[in-house]
């Protein structure tokens, strides 16, 4: 580590391997490929982890074939600075491996167990190397899982486990690999894994190193247990000494709750609570908090490669963030690394967040229904395609009912699955709109709405704010006040907070102008004494989506917007163009 106690961790999020590739333990071309992005003539590793400071490079269980190995030797061999790499492999023979440990070259080979313990030659095992570098002297130290768990496993004949777990000590830093299940495994109530790590450091007391847990996993779902076991791993053997990362293949686990969304694919750096960690964001990853755990994690699901400075004490001057990640790339299908899609942080989340709510498996089913993905399609194909209102506009309006800026609301994209709800009924209802004929898209962030209909030149606003009635009273009488030369505008609003109860016997479905209706139309050289601004319940939008039809669903929210515009006509005249 550096004088700043932290280690450059690298994670290499791939794509998980075919179950074929797996059941022949062939080889992963793929994830060579990456590795020659990184270690190769590209050199991109050097760009994640810059000067000549040394790099923990991190790939998942069964990432390798055992026929890989002398390719990403050679590139471990070639890299000329320190390096720590640790990927699995398998499911690989126990012949095959004892004739690996056989082989000679220039990387001295190692097995991590016991002598009599290594593996049987008819037997299949899951497996992991792990090369120390540095340059003109490498060696590698091969480990087997210790557990045979297959529940969520490609079912493999002949699978066997080692009995050991592998600590690699360096000058200033203790790396514990642990390959997936290892780390559920308990017995007798004690977990397996903190047990053994526990065992180990008093063994070595007047050792006070820092400690790395690195589970290698190939989950391809969300569960509590996984999440438990980085739990128990971050506090039960030495809160204060102890960072556990994990590096899990791309299984773009998503879910619409965010308890459960937050953790992503579960690759990233994980700490017990209370160690102070600074909550500052990176495009690359995303930083969340539980009452037991603080953490940094992979904020791509997709293929994946990043890394920056782990740190395992925090203070405000020199070193306040988790895991400081400056630099990501993303993974091709072939392997070579490409241009990160998370530089927009506000884009992904968004993206993101429209995925959630029509495909994860625990969104309700009416954001599944070919109306609501529909009209969330619509917002998705704008954020998409990068032109005005770009994501984070849009979401700001919808939420707030102008950009942050203005609002003052400090929106942050991290920050934008906390009103889920809210973004959920809104750019839905904005969806729906936005396809009738003579509405477009307003590409001036300044203006009020996200919409605009340029016969009329009038603004269109959906809002659906996550405060009180009251706020948005307030906002739109400042509006009144503030915007007579603006645009007529119409506001589609909801207020969805905690204090938005209306007072008992008055209908939600009210339309509030805000002030009376004049008794008579103002004729059109008539200065305004206020802004022209006509509100309109959302839950009518809301109503509309109970047609499954989409023709259906076309004509009720046509039909909503007339009437939406013949209620502007009915305060302040007619503004056709």
């Amino acid at each position: 580590m550096t004088e700043q106690a932290e280690a450059h961790v690298v994670l290499a999020q791939i794509a998980p391997p075919p179950q074929a590739i797996l059941t022949q333990d062939a080889s992963r071309p793929s994830v060579v490929q990456t590795l020659q992005s990184l270690l190769g003539a590209d050199q991109r590793l050097a760009q994640i982890v810059t000067a000549n400071r040394s790099a923990i490079l991190l790939l998942p269980e069964l990432a390798l074939g055992l026929d890989d190995w002398a390719a990403v030797d050679a590139l471990v061999r070639g890299w000329q600075r320190p390096l720590i790499l640790i990927s699995g492999f398998g499911f690989s023979r126990g012949n095959r491996i004892n004739a690996w440990l056989d082989g000679n070259g220039p990387t001295t080979r190692h097995g991590g167990w016991p002598v009599g313990e290594g593996p049987a030659a008819e037997r299949v095992y899951n497996g992991g190397w792990c090369w120390a570098h540095r340059p003109g002297a490498t060696a590698c130290v091969t480990f087997l899982k210790s557990t045979g768990e297959q529940h969520e496993e490609v079912h493999i004949e002949g699978l066997d486990h080692g009995t050991s777990h592998l600590a690699i000590h360096v000058d200033d830093l203790i790396i514990f690999p642990v390959i997936c299940s290892d780390l559920l495994n308990v017995v007798a109530g004690q977990r397996v894994v903190v047990r053994k790590i526990a065992r180990y450091l008093e063994d070595h007391a007047a050792d006070d190193t820092r400690v790395l847990v690195a589970g290698l996993l190939l989950q391809k779902s969300g569960h509590a247990k996984w999440r438990n076991a980085v739990i128990d791993v971050a506090h039960a053997i030495n809160a204060e000494r102890v960072n556990v990362c994990l590096i899990n293949s791309a299984h773009d686990i998503c879910a619409m709750q965010e308890d459960d969304d937050r953790w992503r694919d579960y690759s990233g750096m994980f700490i017990a609570n209370g160690r102070h960690a600074f909550a500052g964001q990176f495009s690359g990853v995303r930083r969340f908090s539980t009452e037991q755990i603080d953490a940094a994690v992979i904020r791509n699901t997709s293929p994946a490669v990043l890394g920056g400075p782990l740190r395992w004490t925090f203070n405000g001057a020199t070193g306040r963030h988790l895991w400081a990640v400056q630099m990501d790339y993303g993974v091709d299908g072939g392997g070579p690394l490409v241009v990160s899609p998370c530089q927009d942080r506000y884009r992904f989340e968004t993206l993101r967040l429209l995925r959630r709510l029509t495909d994860a498996q625990d969104a309700p089913d009416s954001h599944k229904t070919a109306v609501a993905r529909a009209a969330y399609g619509v917002i998705r194909t704008q954020i998409e395609a990068l032109t005005p209102p770009v994501a984070e506009i849009l979401c700001q309006k919808t939420l707030f009912g102008e950009a942050g800026q203005e609002s003052g609301s400090g929106l942050d994209a991290d920050r934008l699955s906390s009103f889920l709800p809210q973004a959920a009924v809104g750019l839905k209802a904005l969806g729906a709109l936005k396809p009738l004929d003579t509405v477009t898209w307003q590409t001036d962030p300044k203006q009020k709405g996200q919409l605009y209909v340029p016969a009329r030149k009038t603004n269109v606003l959906v809002w659906c704010y996550p405060d009180s009635a009251i706020g948005m009273g307030q906002t739109l009488r400042r509006w009144r006040a503030e915007l007579t030369q603006a645009p007529p505008l119409v506001v589609f609003k909801k207020a969805m907070g905690v204090h938005h109860n209306v007072p008992h016997g008055t209908s939600k479905r009210r339309d509030d102008v805000g002030e009376a209706p004049a008794a008579t139309r103002r004729s059109a050289d008539t200065p305004r004494a206020g802004a022209l601004i006509v509100e309109r319940s959302l839950e009518d939008l809301e109503d509309c989506f109970g047609h499954e039809a989409m023709p259906a669903f076309t004509t009720a929210v046509r039909e909503q917007f007339a009437a939406a515009l013949q209620a502007l006509d009915a305060v302040g005249g007619v503004h056709a163009a």
